[in-house]
């Protein structure tokens, strides 16, 4: 069962995630930053130059980003900066004993593994989830101001013999057209329990998911070791930047067998003017 996320919600795109979107658009190298990277912060894998462009996306969750506006209940999710490049209180999906680590078909799913020490006794985190396009194609809508009706804006060929206005052209009464592609985002009650049982001291009150993030990356073959310390590949992120950064109320995600899940279009291009 679905737990959909609404209310107030606040959508930044960061200054590195701009940056290397307008670096694969142009087919510019890229301005490789290994320092500012979720690999630096977590220790894993750091220092492994691109190669292409990070256009694997993994998504990310915390609970840090609302505040309390008064004495009472009153909340308000804080507005993130572009200049973030992480999200203000993250957990990992799974969080799991050294011993009892994932599977090779459970850990397909999840990036970022890294080896926790938590009051003594080690884990395997897995701090990011591959996501893809919701129906793998890029969205075409036009909105009609004033009451921002939308309808899906189709390609038409008589527009290659394009014919000048002939009136003047208004940006708030005009027609616009949003390009993106569209991720659902799911994070399941049990990743949100496993983490809170292990980081939080099993406080189900802390189980309010209030942010999310998309990340960037290239996946990447990589050696990891198991709690014996044998070797064995797995796939796993490299080069990974906070691209999205959403902060929203708090919501509850504690619910056994529930899941919170939202939608996040990458917008490619807002145009005006048709």
């Amino acid at each position: 069962m679905d737990n959909n996320i609404n209310g107030v919600m606040y959508t930044t795109e960061t200054t590195i995630g701009a940056r290397n979107e307008a670096a694969r658009s142009a087919g510019v190298p890229l301005q490789v930053r290994h320092d500012i990277t979720l690999n630096a912060k977590r220790g894993i894998h750091e220092g492994i130059d691109p190669v292409g462009y990070p256009t694997d996306r993994y998504l990310g969750y915390g609970i840090g980003s609302f505040k309390n506006i008064d004495t009472g209940t009153v909340q308000e999710a804080h507005r993130p900066k572009a200049s973030n490049k992480d999200l203000y209180n993250p957990l990992p999906f799974r969080i799991v004993p050294v011993d009892e680590d994932l599977t090779e078909m459970e850990r397909a799913v999840y990036r970022l593994r890294t080896k926790e020490n938590v009051n003594g006794v080690f884990y395997w985190a897995y701090w990011l989830k591959k996501i893809t396009p919701v129906d793998n194609t890029v969205k075409a809508v036009q909105v009609q101001p004033p009451d921002n009706t939308e309808q899906p804006y189709v390609e038409d060929p008589a527009d290659l013999n394009p014919v000048p206005p002939s009136g003047s052209w208004d940006e708030n009464a005009d027609p616009r057209v949003i390009i993106s592609t569209e991720y659902r985002c799911v994070v399941t009650a049990e990743e949100m329990r496993e983490a809170i049982s292990v980081l939080k001291n099993g406080d189900m009150r802390l189980a309010a998911l209030s942010e999310i993030s998309i990340n960037t990356g290239i996946d990447k073959e990589v050696v990891g070791v198991n709690h014996l310390g044998d070797s064995f590949n797995y796939t796993d992120a490299t080069y990974v930047n906070m691209a999205i950064h959403r902060c929203h109320n708090p919501q509850n995600c504690a619910i056994p067998g529930q899941s919170c899940t939202q939608n996040i279009n990458f917008e490619n291009g807002t145009i005006l003017g048709l």
